[in-house]
């Protein structure tokens, strides 16, 4: 228990680390600040960036990685601002303040010494639109000897992502000012809920204003903020520092004073609703542009490329966020980092941010990256624009040698083998095989010995007739891939829809989508269906009245061989007949896929053919696919070295995950072929009257082996799935907008609860939610 809330305090914990990398620069030059945060959980990473005094930041790289430690999924953030020393003196960098949920972590403020060539380089100039705030400005009468401090701001209200300019002004009398050993230090105002690019140092501005018969010199800080929350933006008190001497004496003690100014505040109004974009994500600002290009833009399959999607244009670039992509198929595309740029020296902040993704083809051909659009809300204009960037075309072609010389061995096919059929042979077994199996032995045996005390069986009639239901959901499935092509249709209207189209009369078409349901209900409701005897005569009639007599195994093989001959001609038609190895040697990987795919949904006991399934995913890049294949190959063939090895290279997300996909060193069919031997010559020495020592703990192994096989066979056949890619949001409702309650990592195994058409019902520990179907992938 101390383990698991130590475990529970971590998660909620964020570490950050902030440093510079020399601390003594010349005027003018640029330092890096390098901040780098580790999180654990789900929750979004925010990262205040710290307020600077005599630097000013220039741009910012973001960079995210994310590892598994301990099983915990750990995220590291690393942000560069590159900083320009903008005044000679002691320049400083603020807290850097990172926020995890409700956890909040700070770094300690870090100094830097700036040096100047000469003594006139702190002679700073004010940007224009701020020196016209202070001449315009016209400041309240104070005494003749007090130095009072204000802050100006140029606007009383922005609309959400508008910049608002503050001016920190320290007004000096003249006499206090000429008593001054040191120059005066500003410390801006504290902002709550603002992003600020602060421009560097209190200046000491050319700037003397006559305020009745006194003449004071006039100090300015200037900070640009950007509100992050609609409301009342709350500007706390500036500080001015400075120390008079108590006599004229050179060693005379000075005396620190700290006058502020008053707080104020700024109406801070969201973005108007009239017109919104469809996929609109709060990016504002003005004289956007948008353009996406690809470096290079030919390349071999498998190859890497570079693509850069560039925003351009003047508001808070920091904070506009990443443009919506639909990378075609056949691209896979992984994020490498975030750049920003800003222009120096001008009256808005305006710069560049750059998203740079890595993109790997996996076939060739012209991959049309289109549909490029980024909607924005015009801070000038007061509209909403939505841009959109010509398309882009990246080709790919094979490379000029293909072998698979230079393949890890779990990506050499295995060749097509008869392993699994073991399992097919137990599987196809009648029930009243099994009973004969189990009753038959010990009844042969009271018979030899004349035993007045007959073993009674004590079968389990629910977990007969459960077998029986699964079989007949089985041959349901095969009569409807023959008749429709799929047997994932869901019951009701749309089954029978599908069946009258397939040229079934209505009334057997309704009564078989009414079956199916009562069927599905049996096995996997919460309720059964009815009387189980009644349902089974039921639906081998209505199995009849579809495609005959319900299909044997003989049947099932044929049909299986007749869907494998006519899919894969209708799939190689094109590709001069190649098979599904020669397919995936010439690097047609979606091809050899779909070839894979019909093999084993032909004959899902041989384990190669989910192998070779498993080693084309792997090489296209979907590694959760990959890895439902071979968790399937592995369970048909759980002591198989290459097996073992390839799945070896894909370990499991967490501890649940692994409890999920787990392998047992050996197949239900084994365990239970395994249990029917010890069975039946235990009661052949029980006839023989051997010693009951061997023949009582050979009957307990015997039913152990038993009950391990079905109870392995009942938990190979939960349906349990992965997740597809990173941060999947697993919602609280089976719709798009619903609530997250947390973001899954990729290949994380989930638990199937229920379906509900596109919607799945998914267990994952004490959670549940709602996955789409399109989002994870089955193993069974």
């Amino acid at each position: 228990v101390t383990l698991v809330l130590v475990a529970l305090i971590a998660l909620q914990q964020v570490q950050v680390e902030a440093v510079i990398d020399r601390n003594r620069v010349m005027l003018g030059e640029t330092v890096a600040l390098t901040i780098t945060v580790e999180a654990t959980g789900n929750e979004p990473v925010q990262i205040l960036n710290p307020s600077t005094i005599g630097l000013e930041i220039l741009g910012t790289t973001d960079q995210s990685d994310v590892s598994i430690r301990n099983g915990v999924a750990t995220r590291v953030l690393t942000r560069t601002l590159r900083l320009q020393a903008a005044a000679a003196g002691t320049a400083r960098i603020g807290a850097t303040t990172v926020r995890l949920g409700e956890s909040i972590a700070q770094t300690a403020a870090i100094e830097v010494i700036v040096v100047a060539d000469d003594d006139d380089a702190s002679a700073a100039t004010l940007a224009p639109h701020i020196r016209q705030m202070v001449e315009r400005h016209r400041p309240p009468s104070h005494s003749p000897d007090e130095v009072f401090v204000e802050v100006l701001t140029s606007t009383d209200s922005v609309v959400l992502g508008q910049q608002l300019d503050l001016a920190v002004i320290a007004w000096f009398p003249q006499q206090v000012r000429s008593q001054l050993r040191t120059p005066p230090t500003l410390q801006p105002p504290e902002l709550q809920g603002a992003w600020t690019y602060s421009h560097g140092v209190p200046h000491a501005v050319d700037l003397r204003r006559d305020i009745g018969e006194t003449r004071y010199q006039v100090y300015v800080h200037s900070v640009v903020v950007f509100p992050l929350t609609p409301g009342n933006l709350q500007i706390g008190p500036a500080t001015v520092s400075y120390s008079l001497p108590m006599s004229y004496s050179f060693l005379s003690r000075e005396v620190r004073h700290e006058p502020q100014s008053d707080s104020t505040r700024v109406l801070v109004a969201e973005q108007p609703e009239e017109g919104r974009p469809l996929f609109f994500e709060g990016a504002a600002g003005s004289r956007l542009e948008f353009t996406l290009q690809a470096d290079p833009s030919e390349l071999t399959v498998g190859g890497a490329s570079v693509v850069t999607a560039t925003l351009r244009g003047e508001g808070n670039v920091a904070l506009w966020p990443e443009p919506r992509i639909r990378w075609p198929e056949g691209l896979r595309a992984y994020p490498e980092g975030v750049e920003v740029s800003l222009v120096p020296d001008s009256e808005r902040i305006a710069g560049s941010k750059e998203f740079r993704y890595l993109i790997v083809p996996d076939s060739s051909g012209t991959h049309v990256i289109s549909e490029l659009t980024y909607p924005y809300y015009d801070l000038v204009a007061h509209r909403y624009v939505v841009l959109r960037a010509p398309e882009l075309s990246i080709v790919a072609e094979f490379a000029a040698a293909t072998t698979t010389a230079g393949q890890s061995d779990y990506r050499i096919l295995m060749p097509t083998g008869r392993l699994g059929s073991l399992a097919r042979f137990v599987e196809d077994l009648p029930l009243w095989v099994w009973l004969l199996i189990f009753v038959l032995p010990p009844l042969s045996a009271g018979l030899v010995t004349v035993s007045p005390r007959l073993k009674t069986t004590g079968g389990s009639t629910r977990s007969s007739t459960e077998r029986e239901l699964d079989r007949l959901e089985h041959d349901f499935r095969l009569v409807l891939n023959d008749l429709i092509g799929s047997a994932e249709r869901g019951g009701g209207a749309e089954l029978a829809a599908a069946l009258r189209a397939a040229g079934v009369d209505a009334p057997i078409a309704a009564h078989a989508a009414r079956v199916r349901e009562r069927l599905w209900q049996a096995n996997y409701g919460p309720e059964s269906g009815g009387d189980p005897e009644e349902l089974t005569a039921e639906v081998n009639e209505i199995l009849k009245a579809l495609g005959g007599a319900a299909p044997t195994s003989t049947h099932r093989v044929v049909a299986g061989m007749a869907l494998l001959l006519v899919s894969t001609t209708a799939i190689t038609s094109g590709l001069s007949g190649q098979t599904a190895e020669r397919l995936y040697e010439a690097s047609a990987l979606r091809a050899a896929a779909d070839s894979f795919t019909q093999r084993a949904d032909a004959e899902p006991w041989v384990p190669s053919h989910w192998y070779n399934l498993g080693a084309v995913y792997e090489r296209a890049g979907e590694l959760e696919r990959a890895r439902r294949a071979w968790i399937r190959a592995a369970r048909l063939a759980p002591r198989e070295n290459r097996i073992r090895f390839a799945l070896g290279q894909l370990p499991p997300q967490d501890v649940t995950s692994s409890r999920l996909t787990r392998v047992s060193p050996v197949t239900p069919a084994e365990a239970v072929m395994v249990a029917t031997c010890l069975w039946i010559l235990t009661w052949v020495g029980v006839a023989l009257r051997l010693q009951k020592s061997l023949t009582v703990p050979a009957i307990v192994i015997a039913l152990a082996c038993a009950t391990y096989g079905v109870s392995l066979a009942n938990e190979y056949e939960d349906p349990v799935a992965i997740v597809l890619s990173d941060e999947v949001p697993l919602r609280d409702a089976p719709y798009g907008p619903a609530r997250p309650r947390q973001f899954l990592p990729e290949g994380t195994a989930v638990a199937v609860v229920r379906i509900e058409g596109p919607w799945l019902l998914v267990e994952r520990g004490v959670e549940s939610g709602w996955l789409l179907s399109e989002e994870v992938v089955a193993i069974q």
